[in-house]
């Protein structure tokens, strides 16, 4: 496991439980939002916690509290500090002491944080499963895209929502290029914009007319059967033109900001727009052979 795997494997431990704490679920006498408790975790009282969570067999119990002890739990405490500091940085906790203003003892989600963690969608603040669900969707993709979407991911968990935006429009320029290149035009007479002389803003553009204009006018070889064909152009069609559009904002002086929960929502969204590019990038593949 290298070091960013481990961080990473910590991060989600600590999650668990402050998901725990933060839904309402209590075990008498125990409260995981607390930073004593968590750095001075006792068995009786994690074994407590997987029975509330469900694991109800005393034999399985005893097996992942070993497992947890073993391995899990150091790397935690190793990472905890790391973690908490971009957790809050990045908006998702607040940490507040006693009374007094000393040692900060309990961890909060803020109003974004409780939103974000009830999300059943791989998150960006969980880099690598975010990556692992994103490149697993349509079996081995681009090395470019791979890239952008890493870089993206990176500047975005060091606060640059900016440079991560940009690094996102880049990746959806290189997943439509792909498109164009596979786009089986010998099966219409309809013309799309040419890779090696015309703009991008061009190729886009014309390249999602001449998508729509197929669809609507029932051109069923172009498309698979599938029963989320709109579904699949929709988001190849809005969520192209969206990260184009965020990409030359950041990539301009007078541009609108672009926030954190902004660029969050985009990649969000990023996975399931490759996701349906390749689904009809393959379905395209297979006419050309």
């Amino acid at each position: 496991m290298t070091e960013y795997e481990e961080y990473e494997k910590a991060k989600g431990i600590y999650l668990g439980f402050l998901k725990f704490s933060a839904v309402g679920d209590r075990i008498s006498g125990v409260d995981f939002s607390r930073v004593p408790t968590l750095l001075g975790l006792n068995r009786n009282d994690y074994l407590r916690f997987i029975d509330a969570i469900g694991v109800k067999d005393s034999q399985e119990q005893k097996e992942k509290a070993d497992e947890f002890y073993a391995v899990e739990y150091p790397i935690l405490k190793k990472h905890f500090w790391k973690i908490q500091n971009e957790l809050f940085l990045l908006g998702i906790i607040y940490n507040e002491g006693d009374c007094g203003g000393g040692f900060l003892k309990e961890i909060h989600l803020t109003t974004y944080g409780k939103k974000w963690i009830s999300n059943s969608e791989p998150s960006p603040y969980l880099a690598q499963r975010y990556l692992d669900r994103l490149f697993s969707l349509a079996g081995p993709i681009d090395q470019i895209i791979r890239v952008y979407a890493e870089e993206a991911l990176n500047t975005f968990h060091k606060g640059c929502p900016v440079a991560s935006a940009i690094l996102l429009g880049c990746a959806s320029e290189r997943m439509v290029c792909l498109l164009v290149a596979k786009f089986p035009s010998q099966l219409t007479k309809k013309k799309i914009p040419d890779l090696e002389k015309d703009q991008f803003g061009k190729i886009l553009k014309g390249f999602l007319k001449t998508l729509k204009e197929l669809h609507e006018a029932k051109e069923k070889a172009f498309f698979p059967e599938w029963d989320d064909v709109p579904e699949t152009l929709s988001i190849i069609l809005n969520v192209s033109e969206d990260l184009r559009i965020d990409r030359n904002s950041g990539a301009h002086l007078n541009f609108s900001p672009l926030t954190v929960d902004a660029v969050h929502a985009k990649l969000l969204i990023f996975p399931k727009f490759i996701e349906h590019s390749y689904r009809l990038l393959n379905h395209w593949k297979k006419l050309g052979e």
